[in-house]
């Protein structure tokens, strides 16, 4: 997760809130993650194919929230 994290800071990503949970120590985890891309210079599809080619990330997608939805 770590070395994913570094990739995602790398791209201007803000992390707000993660919970993760490995099904093998060290080798496979699930980690969900609600963060701020507005500051990325990055879509989000281009995070999503630099985080696949990564060879650290099998799978993910990314579900774009309102803004107006979380200050409700």
């Amino acid at each position: 997760l770590a070395k994913i994290a570094q990739k995602i800071a790398d791209m201007k990503i803000d992390l707000v809130m993660t919970e993760s949970k490995s099904s093998q120590r060290g080798k496979t985890a699930r980690w969900n993650i609600i963060a701020d891309l507005s500051k990325s210079p990055c879509s989000a599809n281009e995070i999503k194919q630099s985080l696949l080619q990564s060879g650290y990330v099998e799978s993910m997608s990314i579900t774009r929230i309102a803004r107006d939805r979380l200050h409700r």
